[in-house]
């Protein structure tokens, strides 16, 4: 799949609060493949729509 499809699932999951954990799953996916800024956006949406900032900051830390 594409950092672009990737990318655009996760925003749809995210939009529609939808499988949240893998909404995250491919936004990380999306920016280890291309870290451009629209993806770090879709990431740092997944962040915040997750809510579980102690995990996500760990996360982060390890992309």
């Amino acid at each position: 799949m594409s950092a672009s499809a990737c990318n655009s699932l996760a925003m749809f999951y995210l939009e529609w609060d939808y499988r949240l954990g893998d909404a995250f799953a491919l936004a990380k996916r999306t920016v280890k493949f291309k870290p451009i800024s629209s993806y770090w956006d879709a990431f740092a949406y997944s962040l915040y729509k997750n809510r579980n900032m102690k995990k996500q900051t760990k996360q982060l830390k390890s992309t």
